[in-house]
């Protein structure tokens, strides 16, 4: 009988799927769905990304993974762990601070193309809300990463920006420049370095490790993929896991190419020189 009310009469219905003259429950949520208000406050494609493609329900997923996440960073105050714990236990509230960061994203028309990111970097074609959304997908950064991502008392962006998600690295740059990060490496593209600069960060190049116990980023880049590699290639012989034609024959290329992490490493420093 609910079902068939649902069915028949759905604009009668509250966003929950509950209707109160007639006695009907709130729906029991099999998945995450997208309220029905957001339909006529976005265009039809965001509304396909947001609702078909899943980018709703990817949104609250990302939050509860941040709640979830900060409650186990020690480095964090124990009121903020507590109430990072607290909001994993509460599925309502997590979807009430998803639906904030959506009026902002909404708001700010930060969908469109063109739109300005809070690092101040264009986004072709707006935010890509969805698993895998490429650097164009949202990423939310600390301002303050000695805090939790969602304060208690505050608004759901109070300690967050919304940035690329290519920009959201670990060398934290947005932390130093905010709205004017991009701005910076422009600069930073455009400036001419002397040839005794140049000479000194290629020397530094050539070194595994910057000091003890920090490996220099080019060696540590050329480690990850190496390992990353050989594990797949591992799990193609073992017949562990399934690979496609293509991804079977750049496997075989690879371990012809680079038989040893040292060989990686040369061929990506002459790239890097060059």
């Amino acid at each position: 009988m609910i079902k068939h009310f649902r069915s028949k009469h759905p604009d009668m219905l509250a966003d929950d799927g509950s209707c109160l003259k007639h006695g009907i429950p709130p729906k029991a949520p099999s998945r995450i769905y997208l309220p029905n208000s957001y339909q006529d406050r976005v265009d039809a494609q965001t509304y396909n990304m947001l609702s078909k493609q899943g980018g709703y329900m990817w949104l609250v997923r990302n939050v509860k993974s941040h709640t979830r996440g900060d409650c186990k960073k020690s480095k964090l105050s124990s009121e903020d762990r507590a109430y990072a714990t607290f909001l994993t236990k509460n599925n309502s509230i997590c979807h009430g601070i998803a639906q904030q960061i959506l009026d902002i994203l909404i708001e700010r028309r930060m969908f469109d193309d063109g739109a300005i990111d809070d690092a101040g970097g264009r986004l072709p074609h707006g935010f890509g809300l969805r698993e895998h959304g490429g650097v164009f997908g949202l990423s939310l950064d600390r301002i303050n990463n000695s805090r939790a991502h969602f304060l208690e008392g505050k608004p759901a962006t109070a300690n967050l920006r919304l940035v690329a998600l290519g920009m959201n690295t670990r060398a934290n740059i947005v932390a130093n420049f905010g709205p004017k990060t991009c701005e910076v490496l422009r600069a930073n593209i455009a400036e001419q370095h002397s040839t005794v600069n140049v000479e000194r960060i290629l020397e530094r190049a050539h070194h595994r490790s910057v000091k003890r116990g920090l490996k220099h980023v080019l060696y540590k880049t050329c480690e990850g993929a190496f390992c990353n590699e050989t594990d797949l290639h591992k799990q193609y012989l073992n017949k562990t896991r399934t690979f496609d034609a293509d991804a079977i024959a750049a496997m075989e290329q690879f371990q012809k190419d680079f038989p040893r992490q040292d060989s990686l490493f040369q061929h990506v420093l002459q790239m890097f020189k060059e």
